[in-house]
């Protein structure tokens, strides 16, 4: 498997993840404890900036070859 076979496949995951908690975050029903809606924000928004850590690798690796 190359680096950039590698970066891709952390790539899929981590969209995945950012998926996952997205829609973790918007099924929360209406009146939700404040607690609640900051703590999947909080995840989401960390799902999301790794989800954008990994692409900006895959698109290093591809300007590379």
């Amino acid at each position: 498997m190359t680096p950039l076979d590698a970066a891709r496949r952390a790539l899929a995951k981590a969209q995945a993840a950012s998926t996952k908690a997205s829609e973790a975050r918007a099924a929360l029903p209406p009146g939700s404890s404040r607690a609640k809606v900051t703590t999947l924000n909080a995840r989401w928004m960390r799902a999301a900036e790794e989800r954008d850590r990994r692409a900006a690798v895959v698109r290093k690796l591809e300007e590379q070859s």
